[in-house]
């Protein structure tokens, strides 16, 4: 008998194959190892073939692993492999993240509901919390305005009576993470409360998360302690995947119709209308709260009786503000267009993968003047350093920026319950001010296209977070990890009223370009509020888990785990309220006061100083399950 050609010896000794999907489609990058070799390893190239030695043998089990996919488990005997994977669509379903463990849905015993972010993802929608409305069962969602950027009010378990704070704690990755400036459980719970400045997750993009498990029960405070006592949502972001690098991008589009007063839900008397009734209840001799501001045809007829204006001027005044109809919400709202972009890239091999992405999100209100935009990007990094090492590394930044109205100003609100009767211009197109009262038995000249135009709050959140995740792999059953996590955020807010506002005329104590009055707090210039917020946090977490599935067909499961914890969470705050700003001569304060012409002023001077805080909370803990 003659010997095999050298052809043949290569054939033989070698195991080939190609690795493919339902579609047909080869998966380049799938992970391929001897079943008891697992040091004999390989991946398949861009074709999806693959090549491993067979060191003699006639039969080698191999096992055959990919992102997504199932994993399959074939024996060679000789001959080409053809291996199909199959999507593994229930990779959801079959495990709950804590966000200290990933355990099999069938082992835990708590109430967690997971839900995939592709799920719940919609266009008009910002952040991942706003997605949340009627998505998880006894999930209440409450919304305080439909401004854009106001973080909702989420409620997992009601009202909590331990530490007074009802909002959900949030984790990411694994790891808590901190509000970006520090809020009252007073504020947080108070029902009228709108909260612009956002929550933990407000700066995260929504399209770089894989997925959200929200943990109901007493188990989210067997796991976090006390502050998990109203729930836990934790978020777990995208990871990479082997194979070619993919190129991703999606944008969305949002257009939102103003409201108008033809909308059916909008029920608003004309001036004609509003007239009259004003007319029947001055001739019912009604009595008008003291803070009632006279406009419209009270207004009219005080400054008739007053003798400001003659029945002459008073009839053709009359005339014409029957006729007006201002259409508030005209000059107010506007059709907004709000669009979202976000680019990622993913891919790797057998000794890593990775994940990078960055977004952009504008979003535009219907309220004129607001602005709402993010910048985010964000890199995830998982390396295979040895079978029994691997490691995974995340960075996380985002930039938010905004500019909305004073809080005592409501455009909406003020178009819905403001008379059409009231000119917003004069004849010849002037700002049209009416008396508005507050303080004191007479009052200021208003116009709120006015207060808005020499009035903003502007806000400037920037966060970068560091993670790095060491995982050791003793046996099969028993691994370890060390994490440490560090975030730093910074919270910008500058509010301004400026000197013709019907605000700067209540504290100068007379209209805009009068002498003010000796009473005043406020002689000159605008009133500028600066608070900074700086966050830094860190975590350092150690931990040994342990999963064996034992007896006939492993229909047993032993599992649990033990580890230590530290963390530090500090807010330093600065806060600053000045008088006498002029934004549009240099951004300079007023200078050479005679403060004794104005007591009331210099006392105030006298009181005001900075606020500065500092807030710091260290905790160590251990912890076991089992």
């Amino acid at each position: 008998m003659s010997p095999p050609q050298q052809s043949d010896i290569k054939q033989v000794n070698l195991i080939k194959g190609i690795v493919f999907d339902a579609a047909g489609e080869p998966l380049p990058g799938a992970s391929v190892w001897e079943k008891k070799s697992p040091k004999t390893a390989t991946a398949t190239d861009l074709n999806g073939v693959f090549t491993l030695p067979t060191k003699g043998r006639k039969s080698v089990t191999l096992e055959i692993s990919y992102i997504g996919m199932k994993r399959a488990e074939v024996t060679w005997r000789g001959g080409e492999l053809s291996i199909m994977l199959e999507d593994d669509t229930n990779v959801l379903q079959d495990v709950v993240v804590t966000g200290y463990q990933v355990i099999d849905k069938r082992a835990s015993t708590s109430a967690i509901t997971s839900i995939k972010a592709e799920d719940i993802l919609r266009p008009d929608a910002i952040s991942i919390d706003q997605m949340l409305e009627g998505q998880v069962p006894d999930l209440m969602f409450m919304s305080n305005s439909g401004e854009t950027g106001v973080a909702p009010k989420i409620r997992i378990r009601g009202t909590s009576s331990i530490i007074g704070n009802r909002e959900p704690l949030w984790v990411v990755d694994g790891i808590v993470v901190q509000d970006p400036v520090p809020i009252s459980a007073e504020d947080l719970n108070d029902p009228d409360y709108v909260n612009r400045i956002g929550n933990a997750i407000a700066g995260l993009n929504p399209q770089d998360i894989e997925r959200l498990d929200i943990l109901k029960d007493a188990s989210a405070t067997a796991l976090y302690g006390t502050k998990a006592a109203n729930g836990v949502i934790v978020i777990t972001t995208k990871r990479g995947r082997e194979g070619k690098p993919q190129i991703r991008y999606n944008n969305t589009f949002t257009w939102k119709i103003r409201p108008r007063y033809s909308d059916k839900s909008v029920d608003v008397m004309n001036s004609k209308e509003r007239i009259q009734l004003s007319r029947e209840l001055w001739n019912d001799n009604y009595v008008y709260n003291a803070n009632s501001s006279m406009v419209g045809y009270e207004g009219l007829m005080m400054r008739l009786f007053n003798k400001e204006i003659t029945q002459e001027q008073f009839n053709s005044e009359l005339a014409y503000v029957e006729t007006v109809n201002t259409d508030w919400f005209n000059l107010l709202t506007h059709d907004s267009f709000s669009q979202q972009h976000n680019a990622s890239v993913s891919g790797g091999g057998e000794r890593g993968v990775y994940y990078a992405s960055l977004g952009f999100m504008d979003n535009d209100d219907v309220i004129k003047g607001t602005t709402n935009r993010r910048y985010s990007a964000m890199v995830n990094l998982d390396i295979n350093f040895a079978p029994w090492l691997s490691a995974a590394f995340g960075v996380t930044g985002n930039v938010n920026e905004r500019q909305y109205n004073q809080e005592s100003i409501n455009p909406v609100d003020y178009a819905y319950s403001a008379s059409r009767a009231i000119p917003a211009f004069n004849a010849d197109g002037s700002p049209y001010y009416y008396s508005k009262l507050q303080r004191y038995s007479y009052g200021h000249n208003y116009n709120i296209l006015n207060e808005l135009e020499n009035s903003y709050n502007k806000q400037k959140q920037s966060t970068v977070s560091l993670n790095a995740n060491l995982r050791f792999r003793f046996t099969d059953w028993l691994s370890a990890n060390a994490i440490f996590s560090y975030t730093t955020s910074s919270t910008d807010m500058h509010s301004y009223w400026g000197d013709r506002t019907w605000y700067a005329a209540e504290l100068r104590d007379s209209e805009y370009g009068m002498p003010p009055s000796a009473e005043s707090v406020m002689p000159q210039g605008g009133e500028l509020t600066f608070n900074n917020t700086r966050n830094s946090s860190w975590t350092g977490r150690l931990q040994l888990d342990a999963n064996r599935y034992l007896g006939e067909n492993e229909i047993h499961n032993i599992s649990g785990g033990i580890g230590f914890e530290a963390s530090s969470n500090t807010y330093d705050g600065y806060n600053r309220i000045d008088r006498g700003y002029f934004p549009d001569r240099g951004m300079t304060f007023v200078s050479g006061i005679n403060l004794d012409n104005y007591p009331n002023y210099k006392a105030w001077i006298s009181n005001n100083v900075p606020t500065l805080s500092n807030n710091k909370a260290n905790v160590i803990s251990a912890y076991a399950t089992a």
